[in-house]
């Protein structure tokens, strides 16, 4: 399992980066054993790029993971009438044991109910079955995010130190781990996140979840003209990169939570 996390590093970065056009081209180079995984990370990518796009190109039936990408992609789209229907969909789906035992199914789900402000069945359904450590790094870090709009910082540090110990390398753990510093809120809390920030800027480059996070952190040090600057770029961005001034799935759901 650690060495798909290996093979799979560069693209989920891209993802949760939110470097969506990347995630597209990385998925093409991938070597055939690779390309089940590249083309479910080329979808995901398509969906923060265009939801109601492919709300309509993704197949009604097919494998739970197509599903699950189908329900998101429907309640992305924006349409409020849609999003009350894909809720009670999903709970629907969620008294199947077989579906719910699918750990997409579980992320995505935490996901919709995380933007419902439903942390407690967000973090209900993040805390059930884990397959492979892929999808474990992606569910302790919607857990973390739920305990912090729960308002537990200290448990959703713990869960940190979980997906540290699964990979300490890996692009979550640096972007939770700010997310937790954040939430702690006192002065010493901030400077280690605008380091780590800094350090994960340093290494990756922009994007707009890089940016964002650096103009959260200075404005929660009072910094606000370092903070228009940071937020001004992300959104420059977006534009440029993805043509919109959307957000990305983490950082919608991190706006979602605080």
């Amino acid at each position: 399992m650690a060495e798909l996390i290996d093979e799979l590093r560069q693209i989920r970065s891209f993802y949760f980066l939110g470097m969506y056009t990347n995630v597209i081209q990385e998925a093409q180079r991938l070597p055939a054993h690779l390309q089940a995984h590249g083309n479910l990370w080329s979808i995901r990518a398509q969906i923060e790029m265009d939801p109601l796009k492919m709300a309509h190109e993704l197949p009604d039936a097919g494998s739970i993971e197509q599903r699950a990408l189908k329900l998101y992609a429907i309640y992305r789209s924006g349409d409020a009438s849609l999003k009350e229907q894909v809720v009670l969909q999903l709970t629907q789906l969620m008294q199947d044991p077989d579906i719910i035992a699918n750990a997409f199914l579980q992320i995505y789900g935490t996901y919709i109910f995380i933007h419902e402000n439903n942390y407690r069945d967000a973090l209900q359904l993040s805390l059930l079955n884990v397959n492979t450590a892929e999808e474990q790094l992606e569910k302790l870090s919607l857990q973390a995010l739920c305990l912090l709009a729960l308002n537990r910082w200290d448990l959703a540090d713990a869960h940190l130190k979980q997906l540290q110990a699964v990979d300490d390398d890996d692009v979550l753990g640096q972007l939770v781990q700010c997310y937790v510093l954040l939430a702690r809120g006192d002065a010493a809390a901030i400077t280690e996140a605008h380091t780590a920030a800094q350090e994960l800027h340093e290494r990756v480059g922009g994007s707009a979840v890089v940016y964002t996070l650096l103009g959260s952190i200075a404005l929660a040090g009072h910094k606000r003209k370092d903070a228009f600057q940071w937020l001004k770029q992300a959104r420059e961005w977006s534009v440029q990169h993805l043509n919109t001034v959307r957000s990305d799935t983490l950082v919608d759901t991190m706006c979602a939570v605080y």
